[in-house]
């Protein structure tokens, strides 16, 4: 009987020791935290386009950015922001830029994937060297779209499609650029 009762003790043992977890176990990283201060600087390539009221219009490549965002995170979901983004066509002689400044939100649908959008100024500037500049100022709009690579870190960095049209007199300039971009979480 003590034979019995000591082999029925070794198979519990043997069981309860299985049912413990591996070493070495895969192990799922743990969720983005987005607290406190939010920055975001976002530099690539753009597309500006002109949409005059008459209906011509043009479309130029150029660059996007520097987009500059600081504000902070209301929840580890959704930050606040003040925004400036545009995009800058230049060639010999001069230079033409459109220009976003305006408080925007970032939304974060999934650890990965965030939306974002705003409302503020929306700037158009031609500048001729030699002869001066010209500026305008209208209603201004940023949309964009964005995927975060490395979500669970504090210093994290993401690719995104940002669309910027400035309602000006006489037409719309509107910014699209492919961006890549840091973010402090």
């Amino acid at each position: 009987m003590n034979k019995c009762v000591m082999g029925i003790g070794v198979l519990m043992l043997a069981g309860t020791a299985t049912a413990q977890p591996m070493q070495g176990a895969y192990v799922a990283p743990a969720p983005a935290v987005r607290t406190g201060l939010a920055f975001e600087a976002n530099l690539g390539f753009g597309i500006l386009r002109a949409d005059a009221d008459n209906g011509n219009s043009d479309s130029q490549n150029g660059l996007g950015g520097l987009d500059l965002g600081i504000g902070g995170y209301l929840n580890p979901r959704l930050a606040i922001t003040l925004r400036a983004a545009g995009v800058t066509y230049s060639e010999s002689g001069g230079h033409i830029t459109q220009a976003f400044f305006g408080p925007s939100v970032q939304y974060f649908a999934t650890d990965n994937v965030w939306l974002g959008g705003g409302i503020g100024v929306g700037i158009g500037q031609v500048v001729v060297d030699g002869a001066g500049s010209s500026s305008d100022s209208g209603l201004g709009l940023d949309l964009r779209a964005g995927y975060t690579f490395n979500p669970e870190a504090k210093h994290a960095f993401n690719a995104s499609l940002e669309i910027t049209p400035a309602f000006l007199d006489g037409g719309t300039l509107t910014g699209i650029a492919f961006l890549a971009g840091y973010q402090l979480q």
